[in-house]
């Protein structure tokens, strides 16, 4: 499989659909590409693409009907990192303290960093952070978390109503509790992220890291209700405190993270006998599931079928083997 990027095309004006739409066919017909060529389309879920009447994939879906579309394997990841209230109001505290002291006041930010210099801090600063990716506020959380005990005492010294709120609150137990859950769950969507990030990813290699995702999240259900294995911040805070942890809110949030991952994936998981096709044809069943998933009408299944039947009696090893020798005798191998 080849990734190659084929064009890119500016959208000058508006960026509707409709406008969208026609930057793209007529791109494709400057590049005498047949539009019934392309298989499936991916986008990261705007409504101008996805709408269901008049977004792009509707419009798209129109010339050709078997066209499969997609969300963004790493931007479905964002969307599984969903909170609920609590921990949607906890987070969005936390991001107002970075702003506290790095965007309300340059003087503020100087003085902080002044601060955990002077008091040899793991950390010297505060990051910065995107909000609309998950992955900039995992690794912001995580300095938060890492200079907390600075940062209260810092906040001691200062004299607005927004400084004491923010130490009220650093000062919690049960809200420093509830933050170092989500410093460890953050970490762990941050690594299945980090495996869909590269050149040469492709579906074939990015959905096996979100089904083992899905195993993993099961493991994280009976690990945050005993022995928080997984959940190593959290489990030092917890030990440091001499408290219990609040299993009920945390067993509810990764429900609801497995339910979050069965719907964004739902799609994905349905071509799991292409992809198997793809990964292992001499495994593949020539008149296996696969033949009703084929995204092309216009294959031809009947001389497909034979070649799979050909493959399966061919000893794999001496289709390797002869691959090695013939691939030993180019330079560039």
């Amino acid at each position: 499989m080849k990734e190659e990027l084929l064009t890119l095309v500016g959208l000058e004006g508006e960026t509707t659909s409709q406008a969208t739409y026609d930057a793209l066919v007529k791109r494709l017909d400057k590049m005498k590409i047949p539009l019934h060529k392309c298989i499936s389309v991916t986008t990261d879920g705007p409504p101008a693409m996805v709408g269901r009447d008049q977004g792009l994939i509707a419009r798209l879906k129109k010339d050709m009907p078997s066209m499969l579309a997609f969300y963004c394997i790493i931007h479905q990841t964002v969307l599984c990192g969903k909170l609920n209230d609590h921990f949607q109001q906890l987070l969005c505290k936390a991001m107002k303290i970075f702003n506290f002291f790095r965007s309300q006041s340059s003087l503020r930010h100087r003085n902080l960093r002044k601060f955990l210099k002077e008091g040899d801090a793991i950390c010297g600063d505060l990051l910065t952070y995107n909000n609309i990716k998950w992955l900039s506020k995992g690794n912001a959380l995580s300095r938060l978390w890492s200079t907390r005990q600075e940062l209260t005492s810092f906040l001691n010294t200062g004299r607005s109503l927004n400084a004491k709120q923010f130490q009220e609150m650093m000062s919690s137990s049960k809200d420093m509790s509830d933050l170092a859950f989500l410093v460890d769950i953050c970490g762990h969507l941050n690594d299945l992220n980090f495996k869909h990030q590269g050149k040469n990813k492709t579906i074939i290699n990015t959905l096996p890291a979100v089904q083992a995702f899905s195993h993993t999240l099961k493991l994280f259900l009976v690990d945050v209700q005993s022995d928080l294995l997984h959940f190593p911040t959290l489990k030092a805070f917890l030990d440091d405190e001499e408290m219990a942890p609040c299993t009920a809110e945390y067993t509810h949030f990764i429900e609801k993270l497995q339910q979050e991952f069965s719907n964004q994936f739902s799609q994905l998981q349905s071509l799991k006998h292409i992809i198997q096709l793809i990964k292992a044809p001499q495994k593949a069943k020539p008149n296996g599931e696969w033949v009703s998933q084929l995204p092309l009408k216009s294959v031809n299944v009947s001389s497909l079928q034979l070649e799979l039947c050909n493959l399966r009696g061919t000893d794999i090893d001496e289709i390797e083997k002869g691959f090695y020798l013939k691939a030993s005798t180019k330079a560039e191998y």
